[in-house]
């Protein structure tokens, strides 16, 4: 119970408490974002503390993990820091350095809750492997508790975390005219020198726009596509994740003449659909 009240308590400090704001400022907001996570740790140890009647010791359980997991946090996000400016270290990563340093730092936050776990809550890393391999192989469940904390760490990756990933790995669409299509056309236009009407030729052009309102609801639809492509993972309903695709290719099928356009939506769709269906199979895995 412990290990999920953390990661859940890191992933609420990292992606709810963080604004974007903060995110786009790391190096100035970096002391306020480490209290978001200071206030977030301190209740679950709280919590925890007072649940075990037997247990006493106020500084083992809350005031070492602690110190011990922001410490962490404070030194792995300086290096993200370091590592996102560094021109070196950029060109070693390769492409989608944003995306792979995102995943890179969540995965080390994970790995020293585990060890804060396993220093200052006797849970040993080679039981918790037991335990996975248990919940991998054999009809073993989660406690009712241990479920909904797993299925909330599910909501969370499945929204706001995997949108980050998205959009780090696709890109924004530019906030300018994004689509131009230029078009001829006949218009009768009156000559005053001559009675008769001649046609004149025009040009129109027509542009497609875009706001901060149709990004947010953009986003709101991923959130909802995942959420729901994860349920149908659950049940194995595959054939109906195909009906999603489709019926977001047709609400945007004008938009598919753009190349660009095209291309962003293809690569966000299927991205999407993989994260779904990954956290589907996760899902069904361990609650089944």
């Amino acid at each position: 119970m412990i290990l999920l009240s953390l990661i859940l308590a890191h992933l609420v400090g990292d992606f709810y408490l963080q604004t974007d704001e903060m995110a786009k400022t790391k190096e100035k907001s970096l002391r306020k974002h480490i209290f978001h996570h200071f206030i977030c740790l301190l209740f679950v140890t709280m919590a925890y503390w007072f649940s075990q009647s037997e247990t006493k010791d106020f500084f083992h359980h809350v005031c070492f993990p602690l110190l011990f997991i922001l410490f962490f946090h404070y030194l792995i996000d300086c290096l993200k820091i370091i590592s996102s400016k560094a021109n070196n270290i950029r060109k070693m990563i390769g492409e989608y350095v944003e995306a792979k340093l995102l995943l890179l730092d969540q995965a080390l936050h994970v790995v020293v809750i585990i060890i804060a776990c396993s220093f200052f809550y006797n849970i040993p890393i080679d039981v918790l492997l037991k335990k996975l391999n248990m919940l991998i192989r054999t009809d073993t469940t989660l406690g009712t508790l241990n479920i909904l904390l797993f299925l909330m760490i599910i909501l969370i990756l499945a929204t706001t975390f995997s949108g980050l990933v998205i959009k780090k790995v696709v890109g924004n669409l530019p906030n300018h005219i994004s689509t131009f299509e230029g078009k001829l056309s006949f218009k009768m236009a009156e000559n005053n020198k001559e009675t008769s009407r001649k046609p004149k030729m025009t040009e129109e052009y027509h542009y497609t726009l875009y706001n901060i309102n149709s990004y947010n609801r953009g986003e709101i639809i991923g959130y909802i596509e995942r959420i729901i492509v994860i349920i149908l993972t659950y049940y194995s309903a595959y054939p109906a994740i195909g009906f999603i695709i489709a019926a977001k290719s047709i609400a945007r099928f004008k938009l598919m003449e753009e190349r660009a356009w095209a291309e962003y939506f293809l690569l966000g769709t299927l991205l999407s659909m993989l994260i779904g269906i990954s956290l589907g199979v996760i899902t069904r895995i361990v609650l089944t």
